[in-house]
């Protein structure tokens, strides 16, 4: 999980920290909420996190998207092109985030002359440590670094930076952590050839994913692949990205809709289950969730339907047809799932389109049972009632403009418990919302009225 956040020179952000430690023990919180005024940077945070998860991706799909221009220059059977063409969101993300530089584009803070660099802070079984990447103003990588154990002691498994023009690469890896010189010397040469289009731990993850897996258990520090794959527990839920979620072996990728093999099939019962349980304490009007399904030769085909008390009658109506709200809450199934099993998950808006209340209950809910973490941006101020303060983060400008990113517990006023936090974040207490005037709307439209026609 992650302990804090660094950005400098980071988009909105000049120099700022997030502190996501608990006082008490210095552990990382489980749930986070930040709230912010529009335009605050609340979705800085969010693109923070997913530059991290992304940039260990990018040679898997540049990879990905090699290979799917291939295969459409070969001749298929049409039901093997659908096929192909069906998996489209998954290659619209790999085509557009297939090296880092297209991923960092647009993120270094506008008539800033440094360096922007973001820090991780992550802690693994309580033991703490960090990764860093730095890019200049045309986003190109300048160095890429990773602290953390080193057989007994913390200290750098591997750090890359570039000089300049003309200056060779240094690159140092740790003989703790790769521990053959031969090992050291094929990733040197990957490093050499890739780096700058990818962050180091995409080429290791590309080489560890067409190397035996023995070897690199061999050849490899357990702390170093601890980190990687804490980094894969990171889910990203926006607008635009959300995902990937792990592989489980029954709840299924796509709970809507979608294709399945045959073996699969027992799949569908579970998750029936489970989405009826989750929205029966919801909505008092659905009594059932059913998929139909049309079968295949090898493939089943499936769709979500709920049953509704309508006047008396049960009626069946396809998912797709339901509120936005609701098809988002089908969809936040996944992110709490995902949290609850030791992920973490960061949601951009997780209130969109959803009730307030409906949004309390599940947020009070679901933080009981958390595992993993839950980071989110929100503008629903009723959550304060539930949240304790230590998970309630406020954007706020200091006198210079910089942007301080606080808790419910950093400010001089104490939250009590006889306190309501909501009411003291809507008197300003804590900052971080709207403080707009009144709004003439006849005086802002009155230079594009024809006032003519009045005459």
């Amino acid at each position: 999980m992650f302990n804090s956040l660094e950005m400098k020179n980071f988009k909105s952000f000049s120099n700022g920290i997030i502190d996501f430690e608990n006082r008490n023990n210095r552990s990382a919180k489980h749930l986070i909420a930040i709230y912010g005024e529009n335009g605050s940077g609340k979705t800085n945070i969010v693109d923070a996190f997913r530059i991290l998860k992304f940039s260990t991706l990018t040679t898997f799909f540049s990879e990905t998207f090699t290979n799917f221009q291939s295969s459409l220059a070969d001749e298929l059977p049409d039901a093997d092109r659908i096929s192909k063409l069906e998996g489209i969101k998954e290659l619209y993300i790999a085509m557009k985030f297939r090296d880092i530089n297209s991923l960092l584009e647009n993120t270094p803070r506008i008539n800033s002359k440094e360096d922007t660099t973001l820090i991780y802070n992550f802690s693994i079984d309580g033991l703490k440590g960090s990764y860093e990447i730095s890019y200049d103003n045309n986003c190109k990588l300048k160095s890429e670094s990773l602290y953390y154990l080193v057989n007994k002691n913390r200290g750098n498994l591997f750090s890359i930076e570039n000089h300049g023009k003309g200056i060779e690469l240094e690159i140092n890896l740790n003989k703790m952590i790769f521990k053959t010189s031969s090992l050291r010397n094929e990733l040197k040469d990957s490093i050499l050839k890739l780096w700058g289009k990818h962050t180091f731990l995409s080429i290791f993850k590309q080489f560890q994913n067409h190397i035996n897996e023995s070897y690199v258990i061999d050849n490899v520090s357990a702390n170093f692949l601890s980190v990687l794959n804490e980094f894969e527990k990171i889910v990203i839920w926006t607008d635009e990205v959300k995902g990937p979620f792990i592989h489980h072996k029954t709840f299924l990728s796509d709970l809507e809709s979608g294709t399945i093999d045959r073996e699969d099939l027992y799949k569908l019962e579970k998750c029936e289950e489970v989405i009826f349980s989750y929205f029966s304490s919801l909505y008092a009007d659905i009594k059932n969730i059913k998929y139909k399904v049309k079968e295949n030769e090898s493939k089943i085909d499936y769709q979500l339907y709920v049953v509704k008390n309508i006047s008396g009658e049960a009626i069946e109506i396809p998912f797709y047809l339901e509120s936005n709200g609701t098809k988002n809450l089908l969809e936040l199934l996944q992110v709490f799932f995902s949290a609850i099993n030791g992920n973490i998950v960061i949601v951009d808006e997780i209130d969109q389109g959803i009730h307030d209340i409906l949004m309390n209950n599940i947020i009070r809910n679901v933080s009981e049972s958390l595992s993993g973490q839950l980071i989110f941006t929100t503008h629903d101020t009723f959550l304060l009632q539930e949240l304790p303060p230590s998970s309630a983060y406020f954007i706020n400008l200091d006198v210079k403009g910089n942007k301080l990113v606080l808790s419910g517990n950093d400010y001089d006023t104490k939250v009590l418990k006889n306190n309501n936090m909501q009411h003291m974040y809507l008197k300003g207490t804590f900052n971080a919302i709207p403080d707009p005037l009144d709004i003439d709307f006849i005086d802002i439209f009155d230079p594009i009225i024809d006032h003519s026609e009045e005459d």
